[in-house]
Order: C-alpha cells, then structure tokens, then sequence
C-alpha cells in the first residue's frame, strides 16, 4: 500500500489473502468462542483455538421420531465426514464417569434423568480430543426444550440441526422390523436392511418397546416435545423427509450439512462463467452485472476494443485477429489482468465470461494475483447448444438478432436479408463444442469448487441458481473419515 497516494486503496492482494483464508470468519468465531468460555487470558484462548485448526469441523444434531433412520442415518454421515458419532446409550454405557452409573441407576429405577444429568454426560464428551479435533454429530438429543436450553447455556452450539419425519403409520410399520445386534450394537431391519453374515443374522434381537402401542406413545411424546426443540434452533434447524430409502436420506442429509453460513464480511464478487457456445454466458452475464452493479467484462469484446486502440498489445491482438490465428494465451492474460486491476473492477467486482482456453489463461491470471471467487460451468447438451446457436441470424440493416424457432424475424422480407456469422455455422459450433468438452477438466482441476449449472432451462431458472451460489457461501468440502 502506498502511503503517499490519496485516496488510499487496500491492494486487492489482500482481499484475496482474506477471503482465501476465511479471516472474517475466523476472527467471528474466535470471538463467538471467548463470549461463550469467558476465558481467564483471551489472548492464550485465542492462540490455542487458532493451532487447533478445528474452525470448519462438523458439528451436528440429528433429532427425529422413533424409527425415523436416525442412528443408520448418523453412523454413515460420520463415516463421509470423519466426525464423532455421539450416542447417548453409549455415553449410558461409559462404565468410567460417575454422571453416567447416576444416569443407569435412575433409568433402572424406573425415574426421570434430570436434564443437567444428560448435559454434562454430553459436554464431558464433546471436550475429548476426538471431539475438538474431528467434530461431532450427536444422535437424538436434545429431546426436550429444557434439554435444549442448557445445552445453549453451555456453549454447545451446532453448526446444523436435521430433523428428521415421517408420517406416523410409516414410523409404526418400520419400527416393528427393528433388530439390534447386541455385540456391535448395530441397528438392521427385518425388511429394509437385513444383515448378509448368517453369524449376525442369528445373534440379532428384537429392542424392547417396539410394540404398536409402545411405539404409538413415544410418537406422541417426540411429537409433544418437538416444536419447542426446533423453536430453539430457528436459524439452523432443517427438516427431512425420512420416508425415502437410505441412501436418497443420506445424500439429502450430507447436502444440507455441507451448507455453510452466509458470509458477513465485505468483499467484492469475482466471477468466472464458462460454458459452449449456446450456453447463455453472455445473457447470465449482463444480467448478474445489471443486478449487482458489476462490471460485464466479454472476452471477445476485450480483444476488439484492445484490436482498435494504438498500443503495441493492441496491434499484437489485431495481428492475430486479421490472420484468424489464436491470440497466445500469455497474451490474452495481460490484456485480462490489465482490465481487471483497474479502479472500477476492483471496487465493484467483475464477471468474466467468454475466454476459450480457460485452464491456460486462468492459470496465468492466478500467477498475476487475480483470483475468481466463483466460477460457474454453464453446461448444455450439445443439440440444443446447435440448435440455440446454428439458427440465428443477424439483420444487417437494423443490427437485429432474430431467431428462427425462439425470437422469428417479423416477416420474411427481414429473414432473408439477415446472415448468419460464421462462427453460428452448425460445423463450426460442433467443433467449437468438442473443444470446449476437452478443457473442463482442466479448469475443474485447477479451480476444484468450480459450480457445474444445467443452462438447458428457462433463462429466469439459470439466473436464480447463479444467484443463489453468489449470495450464499459455497457449500463445504466434505472431510473424509478415517
């Protein structure tokens, strides 16, 4: 930063050093954790949270009635994501903490488990190293209000909340194939997942209380005692519809808790759209600049307006466009980077669209310190790419752009006076398509967050998908478990 100059401008280096590095969001966590613990030194507190490294780990309830898939549901999730599976019969279990033999000798007699009882067990587990280190995902508490406030009350705070539902005659059904292998303590079901191994198959028992009346009555009581739960958790809370198979519920789940907050702090969008010919990025583009005051930088208008200037890059690029010969991608990414770092990109933010050898220049650009903070693959069949792009024509007298099936020319006197440009030949849209094929996977490599958008719709349902990846943060990368 130039102290000398006036006004003085934060080099954009640094806004991609902090959106790189999540540094808003650390620093609002870091305070959220010290408003929580009340730490004795805050300044130790925040050195030790920031080696521990554990900002982005999950940390998940899994609440639902009765038979709703919630423990298969939650030992495969923590499978995917490498978080702890906490269970409260194995926290019962724990034949080493006193909070649980209280906890066995009041269930045996028969009388209520306080809730501060239960939440202890709980913190104390969470506080493990496997916990603070990996996540966790706890299944199937709270299960009151009361359960749920001291729980807040103890800075145990979830990331996400998935209830999941069902209609209760399907809840009823299921419940009664429930079987329990008593030596792993895995859950199977006579019907939807019966074990392979004959050894499991002849060890498995039937849990108590999975009667119809026994089943109806825990109904009741989750259904009681749900809403004040989920009144508890309003900004994290999502439900699922758990009458699906196990797999599509999973997917579901996984989905919903990859889903990160929506950033707060500032910054500008930077966005990258690619996509084959016919694929909309032109439209996409000037409508997301129009809407959010970005600037709509064309790939191809870069290079024509460079083409009419009189500097030396400018002819370089004119050089090339007279003689139909590709403009070398070095080339090309400083034309981009020169554009890009000026005033009004850097403070309004920009949308790219349009450069063919995307991996390449990217590439390039990257090495520059300029960084696109989303990027979107607007991805079509190839048929309606030709049939978008090989059927339009442009009227030469009125500089009119008509389609033949989606926008006809008012009569036929005006169709046929229009041309066609010979890039929109169905030949060379074929090619110009086999190309595009051929350098995605590059630039997914090179950009693994990179959003892949069905453009084969209604232009309005595009726009809102763009959208919706622009103003919400992307969702996490999903942890593989160990």
């Amino acid at each position: 930063m130039d102290a000398t100059q006036r006004p003085l401008r934060v080099p954009t280096d640094l806004e991609v050093y902090a959106e790189a590095h999540g540094l808003f969001d650390l620093c609002k966590n870091l305070l959220e954790q010290v408003l929580i613990h009340k730490p004795d030194d805050p300044i130790q507190f925040f050195i030790d949270a920031i080696n521990r490294d554990n900002q982005d780990v999950p940390r998940i309830l899994l609440l639902g009635p009765p038979a709703s898939g919630k423990t298969t549901i939650a030992r495969l999730a923590c499978e995917r994501l490498g978080a702890v599976h906490v269970s409260m019969d194995r926290l019962v279990a724990n034949t080493g903490s006193d909070f649980a033999a209280e906890v066995r000798r009041l269930k045996e007699t028969g009388q209520e488990v306080p809730p501060h009882l239960w939440v202890r067990l709980v913190r104390d587990r969470l506080m493990e190293n496997d916990c603070t280190n990996q996540g966790w995902l706890i299944e199937d508490f709270p299960q009151t209000r009361p359960q749920a406030l001291l729980l807040q009350e103890k800075g145990i705070a979830p990331r996400h909340v998935v209830m999941l539902d069902a209609p209760d005659a399907v809840l009823i059904e299921r419940n009664q194939g429930k079987r329990v292998d008593p030596l792993t303590g895995d859950v199977y079901h006579a019907t939807f997942a019966w074990p392979n191994e004959p050894s499991v198959r002849a060890r498995l028992l039937a849990p108590p209380g999975i009667s119809e009346e026994r089943t109806a009555e825990r109904l009741r009581r989750h259904r009681r005692d749900a809403w004040a739960v989920e009144a508890c958790y309003p900004s994290c809370l999502r439900s699922v519809n758990a009458d699906q198979p196990a797999p599509d519920l999973l997917a579901q789940v996984l989905t919903l808790v990859a889903e990160r907050e929506r950033p707060l702090g500032p910054g500008t969008a930077r966005l990258l759209l690619l996509g084959p010919p016919g694929s909309g990025k032109d439209l996409q583009a000037s409508r997301l600049a129009l809407k959010y005051g970005l600037l709509n930088v064309s790939y191809r208008k870069l290079l024509l307006e460079a083409a009419a200037g009189e500097s030396a890059t400018g002819q370089a690029v004119k050089m090339h466009l007279e003689s139909r010969r590709p403009v070398p991608d070095l080339l090309v990414a400083r034309l981009l980077a020169e554009r890009l770092r000026r005033r009004d990109a850097t403070a309004r933010g920009w949308v790219l669209h349009g450069p063919p050898r995307v991996a390449e220049q990217l590439a390039l650009l990257q090495s520059d310190g300029i960084f696109p903070n989303r990027v979107f693959i607007l991805d079509v069949p190839d048929d309606t790419a030709v049939e978008r792009t090989s059927l339009r024509k442009t009227d030469p007298v009125t500089g009119e752009r008509y389609h033949e099936i989606f926008r006809p020319a008012p009569d036929g006197a005006v169709w046929a006076r229009c041309r066609q440009h010979p890039r929109d030949s169905e030949a060379e849209v074929r090619e110009r398509l086999r190309e595009f094929r051929s350098l995605v996977a590059p630039a997914r490599l090179l950009h693994p967050r990179a959003v892949l958008v069905n453009a084969d719709r209604d232009p309005h349902t595009v726009l809102e998908h763009l959208e919706s990846r622009l103003v919400n943060a992307l969702p996490a990368i999903p942890r593989e478990g160990n």
